[in-house]
């Protein structure tokens, strides 16, 4: 049974947990891609790459 809630626990906070770190993430993705070379819109995208590569990785550690 705590497997179980721990798997849902896990499931809830990965869609809750990744807009919401996108959302605060947003400001800083935009203000930082300014600078750098190629266009912004790309910069932006690869940043916005990277933040999902790191929830990928981190996000269930997180877990509360």
């Amino acid at each position: 049974m705590g497997t179980v809630v721990e798997i849902m626990m896990g499931f809830i906070w990965w869609i809750i947990g990744f807009p919401i770190i996108c959302l605060a993430a947003t400001p800083f993705v935009l203000l930082v891609s300014c600078w750098g070379t190629g266009r912004y819109r790309a910069r932006v995208g690869k940043r916005y790459a990277g933040l999902i590569e790191f929830w990928k990785e981190n996000g269930l550690l997180l877990v509360p």
